[in-house]
């Protein structure tokens, strides 16, 4: 009798067990397309699989049971960080990616209680041969897509993250799956090793491409490009030569935009000044003597600090080939800023009518 309650039993296992490998399949098929409705579905049945023989089999056999309900829903947890990810999601990507390595410890944990010589599991070499290899191979991936995942996050955030450094760095967790052995494995899953291998290596490859185009990209200074045919004025008290200007941009068919003649939409001036800058691409600053002031005993007049302000930005934003300085002839201009290009007029800005053309053009504006 004892005999016949164990071979019963066993029966049982191997019958649930069938059906955690028929899930088991499902679930890296889905892995392989991405396909996180069907992940979900494999690991829910897992799932139940696992309520149902709970304290029904001896602790190696279920301790089986949870390395294969937990290796589904590995699958789960990584596809969903991806699609939460496509959804721009960062925080719950994160939350998931940190989810699926914590599965790979207590995968680790549930391997090393397992006796490699229990005779109810006899027959499952998966358990023995496959299992140590796939944990490494998620591992590995979690560890990479985790670092992925929090540059996302900070970044979303608008926080600083040294890009090429994190990138480099999964990259180097990705390609670590070369050094894990595939052990004793039937052709199949040799092949499905070799297949997840170069899944691993393929992602190195794409983040090594991403971390090197980034450290060259730093090497240049990216500036906006021009927006269609805007054209942004900063000026300060001198309104006839805002006019001037103003009216010599329309006869080239540009659309001047002068701040303080636009809608505020309930923004803020410095709100209202980053929202206009945004669209334009070109920039021409009025420097006019509208501030007397005194300094070292000398007086004198010099343009109004706003204008001085919105010059500089519009220098780190455009790039100086972008911004063109009119300075009324007599107003100084800070030391700092003598590597601009500078247009002077006496009294009025038509002088440069000629001057203000041809720079425009180089700087490959659209003049009629």
């Amino acid at each position: 009798m004892p005999n016949e309650t164990v071979l019963v039993s066993q029966t049982s296992f191997d019958n649930y067990f069938d059906q955690l490998m028929n899930e088991f399949s499902i679930s890296m098929n889905a892995f392989q397309l991405q396909d996180i409705s069907t992940a979900e579905k494999a690991s829910m049945k897992a799932k139940n699989i696992q309520k149902m023989v709970v304290n029904k089999f001896s602790a190696p056999q279920f301790g089986a049971v949870k390395l294969m309900v937990m290796y589904i829903e590995l699958c789960e947890r990584l596809i969903r960080s991806g699609y939460y990810t496509a959804e721009e999601k960062h925080k719950k990507s994160l939350e998931e990616a940190e989810a699926a390595l914590k599965i790979c410890d207590e995968m680790y944990t549930i391997l090393g209680k397992i006796p490699r010589d229990a005779p109810e599991l006899s027959d499952l070499t998966i358990i023995i041969d496959v299992f140590p290899f796939l944990c490494k191979y998620f591992e590995h991936t979690s560890r990479a897509m985790l670092g992925i995942k929090k540059v996302d996050l900070e970044k979303s955030a608008f926080k600083y993250v040294d890009e090429v450094a994190v990138y480099m760095e999964s990259a180097t967790e990705f390609r670590k799956i070369n050094d894990v052995p595939f052990g004793n494995v039937t052709p199949d899953f040799e092949n499905m090793f070799v297949a997840l291998a170069s899944m691993l290596n393929k992602l190195a490859d794409i983040y090594e491409g991403k971390a090197e185009r980034l450290e060259e990209s730093r090497k240049r200074i990216q500036f906006l490009a021009p927006i269609d045919t805007k054209v942004f004025i900063v000026h300060g008290h001198n309104e006839v030569a805002l006019r001037e200007l103003e009216r010599i941009l329309e006869s080239f068919k540009l659309d001047p935009i002068v701040l303080k003649d636009e809608t505020d939409n309930g923004r803020t001036i410095i709100e209202k000044f980053e929202h206009y800058g945004r669209l334009c691409g070109f920039a021409f600053i009025i420097v006019t003597p509208d501030d007397w002031v005194e300094n070292k005993k000398q007086k004198y007049f010099q343009a109004r600090p706003n204008v001085l302000f919105e010059l500089g930005w519009f220098s780190g934003r455009y790039g100086r080939d972008k911004v063109r300085v009119l300075v009324q002839k007599g107003t100084p201009l800070p030391s700092d800023l003598n590597g601009l290009v500078t247009i002077e007029f006496n009294d009025k800005v038509e002088e440069a009518y000629r001057k203000i053309r041809e720079d425009l053009q180089t700087a490959g504006i659209p003049v009629s």
